[in-house]
């Protein structure tokens, strides 16, 4: 849906809505667009003044139907009142198309899902998924804009409706791994619940990691994580994870040799154990083939940061360095030994 979204939605303008009622089912304004004869059915339901706004409590329910070559189709209010629907709609335009990909691939494992549901009061969340049990989880959506305020009235709303929900983080898949260089969100989730992974989602809708659990080590906390894509998530015990058998484990480097030759055993929810063999050599052989560029920073699976010496050649983590980086040189530097020889 990424391409396809953004022509359909555009830059996300006020009055916008994805979806309205027509007969008391849902129509997308997407799927209306796609079939000729049912835009043209619609249209007439529109101009007869029967599309109404999702949202069941809105002042002003009346919808129209609109599609263009330039903005393409969406539903809008005839008189724009403050609506919660509208105004929740807006709020998710940069999400919009994680959200549709999360729901069309859990659909398609089976698993009972709805879409931009009201939980409580005005407030709507993008997904909320429905158990054998009778319980319910729904899923928030948040980015490093994602304020306190903004997460703990969340939460105690949350607790107060008697609702389970869980964040999903939106976010850029960086190879950052000091717990203290994360943005709030991030941070929040590792803090909150020791030893309870949260999944980030990359905004290109696409990759995914998996941050699952802390280590103590000489610079301060070190994360763990495994990365994947949106097709390997599942749900299991009532939360979002990475399917073991199609996510590739990292563990991160303790100050001693980087994991070399070294069987790593991780456990992961309830007594789910994995074995993964990690090849420094591999590693090391992908580094020099990377280290020639100058358009992106080379780092290993830890995160840490190699650079090449101008001087002398040799390639190695950049606390071995005097200088390094800038325009044009982003791998290149001069190591400590060739400095201590120049001065």
């Amino acid at each position: 849906y990424n391409i396809y979204n953004q022509l359909l939605f555009g830059n996300g303008e006020d009055n916008k809505l994805e979806y309205a009622l027509w007969e008391g089912k849902k129509i997308f304004a997407r799927d209306v667009a796609l079939n000729y004869d049912f835009e043209r059915e619609i249209r007439k339901a529109s101009a007869q003044k029967m599309l109404k706004c999702a949202d069941s409590e809105c002042a002003s329910s009346l919808v129209k139907y609109c599609h263009g070559e330039v903005r393409g189709a969406y539903f809008a209010h005839i008189h724009n009142e403050n609506c919660a629907y509208a105004q929740y709609d807006k709020n998710c335009e940069p999400y919009r198309n994680i959200k549709l990909t999360l729901f069309e691939h859990f659909l398609t494992q089976g698993e009972s899902i709805e879409l931009d549901i009201k939980i409580f009061g005005r407030h709507y969340c993008p997904l909320k998924f429905s158990f054998s049990d009778g319980t319910m989880i729904a899923v928030e959506f948040g980015t490093s804009k994602t304020t306190v305020k903004e997460i703990e009235t969340l939460e105690n709303e949350y607790e107060t409706a008697g609702v389970k929900f869980i964040w999903l983080v939106i976010g850029e898949l960086n190879g950052i791994t000091k717990e203290s260089d994360m943005f709030y969100l991030k941070r929040h989730l590792l803090n909150k619940e020791k030893n309870v992974p949260f999944i980030l989602i990359d905004s290109n809708c696409k990759d995914v990691c998996e941050y699952f659990n802390e280590t103590d080590c000489d610079c301060g906390k070190r994360v763990a994580y495994r990365n994947g894509e949106i097709a390997s998530l599942i749900i299991r015990n009532q939360r979002i994870e990475l399917a073991q058998s199609e996510a590739q484990h990292r563990q991160f480097y303790d100050g001693k040799e980087p994991y070399k030759n070294k069987l790593e055993i991780k456990e992961m929810g309830n007594a789910c154990i994995e074995q993964t063999q990690y090849t420094w050599e591999q590693e090391w052989q992908a580094i020099q083939a990377q280290i020639d560029q100058q358009e992106t920073q080379v780092r290993d699976s830890c995160g840490i940061r190699y650079v090449k010496c101008v001087k002398c050649g040799k390639i190695a983590d950049v606390s071995k360095f005097v200088e390094y980086g800038g325009k044009g040189s982003i791998n290149k530097g001069i190591c400590n030994d060739c400095q201590r020889k120049r001065n």
